[in-house]
């Protein structure tokens, strides 16, 4: 059977339009895409443009409030030079108007009371007395005993000044009063060691404790109360131990509280390390109190190599025993006096040295100091 005829030109024409169709909304949708692209391009560049201009702005604005700041910094600066001046200025003219009142009422006093000005002049010439045998701080046992009679009488002829200014407040007498209250002091301490008068004793620790408490930072005084400690009989160790402890923190660079915090590490704790170190940390210091001298340096080396020996005697180590016999051979040119008076006690059975001079190994080298000496 034939198969129905069909219309064709027709079906074509239809494809035709329709392609026609989709092609031009495919143009359309490609202008869109486009003009999109195109819109968020513009976009992201009028944010830059936007930021450029508000950085630019930020920075303008940020150097001018510099600006501002740094004038007002300026005359800040200014003004305050201007104001320091003023007030220096005016303090030297109330100062100034100061001096000439008081200078005025002293010699309102002063002709009014003649006597004033003579006590004062009286209190200048005991300090300036007393500090003429005592500016000296450091500590010699025989002081008394090289004074002349008539001098030791002076001494206590201005004692007697200075103790009716004793219990004045007055700041500028602290320095001064606390000096002459410590050679006070030192004077009864050595005239005790001469004539053997307890109350010598008790005067001298009652002059240092005011020479203390007129100046807190008076190491030399707490000293001085550490070495009287150590002389009672049996030795105070533990008060003596605070004098020197606290002696040691208001003057770090010193010999004596270093010796004697040895001394007792050595004598009541029997504590031969502790006091090797301290007699060593002694040596490096440069002054006994106030100034250097080869007698203490003498003491000081001559202790250390006693307390070697003792370590040696106990331990074997030969470094102590050469540390000490050094330190001994040493003191033959800088010590030889005191070399003499004081090694016969130490050789003895019961001293410290008797070990080391008994031994085979160090007896030609002790027997040649002993000669020496």
């Amino acid at each position: 059977m034939a198969a129905p005829a069909t219309n064709a030109p027709a079906a074509a024409d239809f494809l035709k339009d329709r392609l026609e169709l989709y092609d031009r909304r495919a143009r359309d949708l490609q202008w869109i895409l486009a003009a999109l692209l195109a819109t968020g391009a513009l976009f992201t560049l009028l944010q830059g443009v936007f930021a450029f201009v508000s950085v630019q702005n930020f920075n303008s604005t940020v150097d001018a409030t510099l600006k501002k700041a740094s004038e007002a910094a300026v005359k800040i600066d200014s003004t305050r030079v201007e104001l320091e001046k003023e007030f220096q200025r005016r303090i030297a003219r109330v100062e100034g108007e100061a001096n000439s009142r008081i200078e005025d009422l002293r010699k309102k006093l002063e002709a009014q009371f003649p006597i004033a000005g003579r006590i004062e002049d009286s209190l200048n010439e005991a300090l300036s007395f007393l500090d003429g045998y005592f500016q000296d701080a450091d500590w010699y046992e025989d002081l008394f005993e090289k004074l002349r009679p008539d001098r030791r009488q002076e001494i206590l002829f201005y004692e007697r000044v200075i103790a009716g200014f004793a219990s004045l407040s007055l700041p500028r007498l602290d320095e001064p009063l606390s000096r002459a209250f410590r050679g006070l002091g030192s004077f009864y301490t050595s005239r005790f060691l001469t004539l053997k008068d307890s109350d010598d004793l008790n005067r001298a620790k009652f002059y240092f404790s005011r020479a203390i408490r007129r100046n807190s930072t008076e190491f030399v005084s707490l000293n001085m109360l550490g070495y009287i400690a150590l002389g009672t009989k049996p030795p105070d160790y533990n008060e003596a131990g605070l004098c020197f402890l606290k002696s040691l923190a208001n003057r770090p660079g010193q010999q004596r509280a270093l010796y004697n915090l040895a001394d007792i590490a050595y004598h009541r704790d029997k504590d031969y390390p502790t006091a090797i170190k301290r007699y060593r940390e002694a040596l490096q210091q440069e002054k006994w109190e106030y100034r250097s001298t080869i007698e203490n340096q003498t003491l000081i080396r001559f202790n250390l190599a006693c307390t070697l020996a003792r370590t040696w005697n106990s331990s074997n180590r030969e470094a102590d025993a050469e540390e000490a016999l050094k330190l001994l051979e040493e003191l033959l040119k800088t010590g030889a006096t005191y070399l003499r008076d004081y090694l016969p006690r130490e050789i003895e059975p019961e001293g410290d040295l008797a070990a080391l001079r008994a031994s085979p190994d160090y007896a030609e080298r002790f027997t040649l100091i002993l000669t020496l000496a």
